[in-house]
């Protein structure tokens, strides 16, 4: 019967950065069936189903939450570098299974819970979140890790103060599929021909280093980048300026994206970064 459930119709792997403060923020995630995969994390996040003021469960260690749901609301707390991956399946069977307490909240969703608290850097341990666990390891362990509806995430940078290159690093346990990248240049009165260079590397060592062809960015000037496979470095027009990817642009985990800007004065001002990738848990 185990087995049967493993086989389900279809499934998503979701990880939630727990970076981000939640307070019943929706995320759409359908099926009838959800568990912990993994976490580094020590908190606890609470859900609710289909509706913000549904019953609020605690989301812990050997919870496995049946019931039919087309979205999810999170709340939890800022933790940066946190993260809880979450295995969420539809058709799947039923199981009523020896010495585990069956739980019902009002909202009708029925809760298989031993509730342990989440213990960080754990793997899971009994219970079908195990099994999950093992099956998602051996049969989709490169899977796309994405919102389902459109399979791509956007990441923002942190905002540079005047003066600084914008830096932004892939995450741990992380692969990046790089779809476009954007950011402005906001630059000061001091005189000078500023050139925006883009740059990929590992960590340490630089792997890639282009600039828009023959582009330079006078004082007092506002212009809009676009960073992208594909893209020409002839593109772009006055003010919007186009930089090529290699294609395809894929980075590890702790390789970083970086502007390098030639004649870069101290009044000079990057926007945030707007990253966006498939991303891929390994």
């Amino acid at each position: 019967m185990e087995r049967n459930l493993l086989t389900a119709e279809s499934y998503t792997v979701y990880t939630l950065e727990m970076s981000q403060a939640r307070d019943r923020t929706p995320i759409i995630l359908s099926g009838d069936y959800i568990c912990i995969l993994g976490t580094n994390w020590a908190g606890t996040a609470t859900i609710r189903f289909n509706r913000q003021d549904a019953d609020e469960i605690d989301l812990r260690w050997n919870t496995e939450i049946y019931g039919r749901f087309d979205r999810i609301y999170v709340t939890n707390v800022s933790t940066p570098g946190a993260w809880v991956r979450l295995f969420v399946a539809s058709g799947r069977r039923r199981l009523h299974r020896p010495g585990i307490a069956t739980l019902y909240s009002s909202n009708g969703n029925e809760i298989y819970s031993t509730s342990p608290p989440i213990s960080a850097g754990t793997t899971p341990g009994s219970s079908l979140g195990t099994l999950a666990y093992q099956y998602v390891a051996n049969h989709e362990s490169q899977q796309w890790e994405s919102e389902p509806s459109n399979h791509v995430r956007v990441f923002v940078s942190a905002d540079p103060a005047a003066g600084a290159e914008i830096p932004h690093t892939v995450p741990a346990n992380r692969r990046w599929e790089i779809q476009s990248i954007f950011f402005s240049l906001l630059t000061s009165a001091a005189a000078a021909n500023r050139v925006v260079q883009l740059s990929i590397d590992d960590g340490a060592n630089e792997l890639y280093r282009v600039a828009p062809d023959a582009t330079i960015q006078t004082a007092n000037l506002s212009c809009f980048y676009n960073a992208g496979p594909g893209l020409s470095k002839a593109g772009g027009s006055a003010n919007t300026v186009t930089i090529p990817l290699p294609t395809p642009c894929v980075l590890e985990a702790g390789w970083r994206i970086r502007t390098i800007t030639a004649n870069f004065q101290a009044g000079d001002d990057f926007s945030v970064a707007r990253i966006v990738v498939r991303e891929q848990v390994v």
